[in-house]
């Protein structure tokens, strides 16, 4: 009897569960980098499949994944990646002497 009428509630209803799982924010998987930063992407990897900027030896590299469960803010990634892997998210840069880094797009940028 603790709602009233006129007053909402939010309710997440669990219908899958994994554990020990490699897992990556969703913002991982819809990256976008402007054309002159962006590796080409490789013949084996089809339009639409799920894919991932990997950051090795300082240089972007794409990689398809295979996708699992997701939370709305995380998703499982079967296959693809190794733990530990660096993924890139967004761009972030850095301008004048201060070192301060400053997002392309006006706002805080997450770093993961």
């Amino acid at each position: 009897m603790l709602l009233k009428p006129g007053m909402t509630t939010e309710v997440s209803v669990i219908t899958a569960e994994q554990h020990d799982v490699i897992r990556v924010r969703n913002t991982a998987l819809r990256a976008r980098l402007p054309d002159g930063l962006r590796p080409p992407t490789p013949d084996h990897i089809s339009e639409g499949e799920p894919r991932v900027y990997v950051v090795r030896d300082g240089k972007l590299e794409v990689i398809a994944v295979e996708t699992g469960l997701s939370d709305g803010v995380n998703t499982e990634i079967i296959s693809g990646l190794q733990e530990g892997d660096v993924l890139a998210v967004g761009l972030t840069l850095t301008t004048g002497g201060d070192g301060e880094r400053r997002s392309l797009f006006g706002g805080q940028q997450a770093q993961y």
